[in-house]
């Protein structure tokens, strides 16, 4: 259905979404303990957490979308093979293109923001 290029793209863009929202838990995580440890930092840290878990609730909207899209695109593939389910699948096909997209577009930009170490 894809090309092996698109396949390696869209795995890459998967794992770096993944690691990328595997650490904003973690930062989340070790926040929240330090604002529940020492109560008079929750104020100066909360800020910070909403931002990291908005940031984190979007990455994972994003992550759905594509997956969605993979899931349409391989439903559309096991249909009939006629006119209708090729424009099914191309649009499909495009959906997970830009979701793909939207997603890698959210994990460069939230290793601007957050601090993240690259992969």
């Amino acid at each position: 259905m894809l090309p092996a290029d698109e396949i390696r793209e869209l795995t890459a863009a998967a794992n770096k979404s993944s690691a990328a929202m595997t650490a904003t838990a973690a930062e989340v995580v070790s926040m929240e303990r330090a604002a529940h440890g020492t109560p008079q930092s929750r104020s100066y840290l909360a800020p910070t957490i909403n931002a990291f878990t908005a940031q984190l609730s979007s990455g994972v909207r994003q992550y759905n979308e594509m997956v969605t899209a993979a899931a349409q695109l391989v439903s559309s593939a096991n249909g009939n093979r006629n006119a209708a389910p090729a424009l099914s699948r191309q649009r499909y096909r495009d959906e997970l293109a830009g979701a793909t997209d939207r997603l890698v577009g959210w994990s460069r930009a939230f290793d601007e923001l957050g601090g993240l170490p690259r992969g």
